[in-house]
Order: structure tokens, then sequence, then C-alpha cells
């Protein structure tokens, strides 16, 4: 099969608008790919554009994830006095876009970050005197979903219909 994929492709490649597209890719998503610039300090590219991703829902195993944290871990990660947590904003695509800690604000990205969470899509519970935040999917979102390619896959589209899905608006072209 990696021959023939290989083979099939040899000297094709993604173009916007005459130029090499970055093929952004992740593991899986939370339902919904998200836009380059809200995870990564980036200038909007048309190309990479938050679209529909139901497949990683169903097809990753492990989609859902928790990490369990006291609240001294916390206070130390954060550098703060008072957990006081408040979810300020959501992205469109359904990841935080702000969490306020302690009165100082975090990007979900930070957020991801400084917990090592699977992704930027997470909710938080306290839980028998822990902080639990469970996160959907794996990875920063932007571009084509591995698990999603795959689901795609196993309903019948072929490798042009998924990296036309993912880069919104692109050309395969030989090189």
């Amino acid at each position: 099969k990696i021959v023939a994929a290989i083979n099939d492709t040899n000297d094709e490649v993604m173009k916007y608008e005459g130029k090499y597209i970055t093929a952004m890719f992740f593991s899986s998503s939370n339902g919904y790919t998200e836009n380059v610039e809200d995870y990564f300090d980036s200038s909007a590219l048309p190309y990479l554009r938050s679209v529909d991703c139901h497949w990683d829902l169903s097809i990753d195993p492990t989609n859902s994830r928790s990490k369990t944290f006291t609240k001294q871990e916390l206070k130390e990660k954060f550098n703060c006095q008072d957990l006081n947590f408040n979810i300020i904003a959501y992205k469109k695509s359904g990841r935080v876009a702000t969490l306020s800690v302690d009165g100082k604000n975090y990007s979900g990205r930070q957020v991801r970050e400084i917990l090592g969470l699977s992704s930027s899509c997470f909710t938080i519970e306290y839980v028998n005197n822990n902080y639990v935040f469970t996160t959907k999917g794996s990875g920063h979102g932007v571009g084509m979903s591995q698990y999603g390619a795959q689901g795609m896959a196993l309903e019948g589209s072929n490798y042009k219909e998924i990296l036309n899905h993912y880069y919104t608006g692109i050309e395969i072209v030989n090189n």
C-alpha cells in the first residue's frame, strides 16, 4: 500500500494560488479543525481554515483524556496564590480561547503547554479535592487530522478528496 501510494502521488504537490502550502497536520480533533491564526502567531491563511472533522470523535479511541492536578501543583504551574479558574471565552471551534487563573489571562494554547494537555479543547472539574482537566482531541488542531483522514478513507474518500477537505481551496498539481 505504501509503495503504491508513493507511486500514485509521485511529483504531486499542494498549492494555493500557485504557491506551495504549509501542510500542517495533527492527531485528532474535538470535531472541528482550527483556523491557523487562532492557534499559532500567524496571519490567516485561506487554506488552513476550521472544517468539520466529526470522524475523530468516533474513530480515535483516546479522543477524550483526563489529567488530574492537586491545588498545590496548579498553584506552582501558574505561579499564583489562589486558584480562581474562569474560562472567559471559547473559539468557534470549541477550544478554549482564554482562561483566567487568579486574575491573569492565559490562552488555551498556553494552558495546554503549561499543563501538558493533549489539546486546548478542555473542561475543568473539581473532584475529590483535585482539578480534573478533560480534553478532546490531540494536537494543535490546525490542518489535517490524521484520524479524521482515516475516517474519511474508511467511508470511501480518496486522497484528493481528503486533502481538499482539510486544505480549503488548494490545487493538487504535478510539480
